[in-house]
């Protein structure tokens, strides 16, 4: 199948243009929860190949030129042997890794927010898709899909659709930040698109999400 040949091939042009760039941290969050639910079993993990391949699939599909790049920040224990074969796993797949530390991936708490939340906050790489947006915004043509449901991402990504660039955010619609929606990601008129990844959810998760989705926030329903 030739999405899945390109999905595999370790692509990196001297100056990629058409990149796809996945938030491992908001996939791994997204997983967690199911987990954590009893809804998802825990010897499951998300499935990066099959991602590939329908980002592959709706590049094409949508007109869009094929990803020259595939980008994945990652927050690893870089002396646990787990989170190494993780890396490894991703670039056999042909996903170019850049790695950070895990504990300079939590998100500053100062002043108040310090005292709010002593143990700090949550693990974001935000900082490093905002920075890959920068360097592709200095190019010509270029186009990006983004795996991640962090709305922190919006700001600078609405900036670099205004550059010329042509962006669109790829995700779980249950499990994005609501001021995505705010935003009118979801209306035809956003310079931004939206790739719902929740009808690959069996392929990608093991679970059916709308099923899953319904039992965690419909309670009552299971009486």
């Amino acid at each position: 199948m030739s999405t899945t040949r390109s999905s595999r091939s370790a692509v990196s042009s001297a100056s990629p243009s058409h990149v796809n760039i996945i938030d491992t941290v908001s996939l791994f969050a997204v997983t967690e929860d199911l987990k954590r639910c009893d809804l998802m079993p825990s010897s499951l993990q998300f499935q990066y190949q099959p991602l590939l391949d329908h980002l592959a699939t709706f590049r094409q599909s949508s007109g869009m030129r094929e990803a020259d790049l595939n980008l994945a920040p990652v927050t690893l224990d870089l002396r646990n042997e787990k989170q190494a074969k993780f890396q490894k796993a991703l670039e056999v797949m042909g996903i170019v890794c850049n790695p950070t530390d895990f504990r300079h991936a939590f998100v500053s708490a100062v002043g108040v927010y310090a005292q709010k939340f002593p143990g700090g906050l949550f693990p974001s790489v935000a900082p490093q898709i905002t920075y890959a947006l920068g360097l592709l915004v200095a190019r010509a043509e270029t186009d990006v899909v983004i795996v991640s449901g962090s709305f922190d991402i919006y700001v600078p990504l609405q900036d670099y659709v205004i550059r010329g660039g042509k962006a669109v955010v790829a995700f779980f619609k249950g499990y994005l930040d609501p001021r995505w929606e705010q935003s009118g990601i979801f209306s035809e008129s956003s310079h931004i698109a939206f790739l719902d990844l929740e009808p690959y959810a069996e392929e990608l998760l093991g679970v059916k999400l709308q099923r899953v989705q319904t039992q965690v926030r419909s309670g009552l329903q299971q009486l």
